[in-house]
């Protein structure tokens, strides 16, 4: 008796729940056949609309000219970045030239300017020779040569004074020749 119950319990529940999934199905259907009706409704409005003339084939003119203005647009849009871009590449070729013109003149014009330096040091060096010489040999022909204010004053000097000066000489000109660079 108890599998009877059992089985009967197991039964209504099954009923219960084919009967909701009935209901379900039935509210499903109710809908689709709704929604079936509404298109056949809409589809023989779209008939009746076809059979006048009324597709809108004006509107899909009008929306064929208004999609094909806005790709002449976008052409020109794109026309104008494309010469835009063009214009900026040739810039940077026409800068980057200039730039490596302007390194090449910079590494020319530094390289003469060390050379020039070096030659002024060797004639720097030449004339200061040159200007020890010069003195050394005035002195020895008895003139006396003294420096006042960045100036060189020569004067002839005694037979007494020269003679001390050639003495002096003779015996510190060793020392006196050296030549720093």
């Amino acid at each position: 008796m108890n599998q009877l119950v059992e089985k009967l319990a197991l039964a209504e529940s099954k009923f219960s729940a084919l009967t909701e999934t009935s209901e379900y199905e039935r509210t499903k259907l109710r809908a689709a056949k709704s929604e079936l009706a509404d298109c056949q409704s809409e589809l023989s409005n779209l008939r009746i609309k076809l059979t006048a003339g009324e597709t809108g084939s004006d509107a899909l003119r009008e929306r064929l000219s208004e999609e094909e203005s806005k790709v002449a647009k976008l052409h020109e849009l794109q026309y104008e970045h494309e010469s835009t871009i063009q214009s900026l590449k040739n810039d940077i070729e026409t800068r980057t030239k200039d730039s490596e013109s302007s390194a090449r003149r910079l590494e020319n014009l530094i390289e003469k300017l060390n050379r020039r330096g070096d030659k002024a040091k060797e004639l720097s060096q030449r004339l200061y020779q040159h200007n020890d010489r010069i003195i050394r040999m005035l002195e020895q022909f008895g003139y006396s040569i003294s420096r006042q204010d960045d100036a060189l004053t020569i004067q002839r000097a005694s037979k007494v004074t020269a003679s001390t000066i050639l003495s002096g000489l003779e015996s510190s000109t060793a020392m006196k020749r050296t030549v720093s660079g």
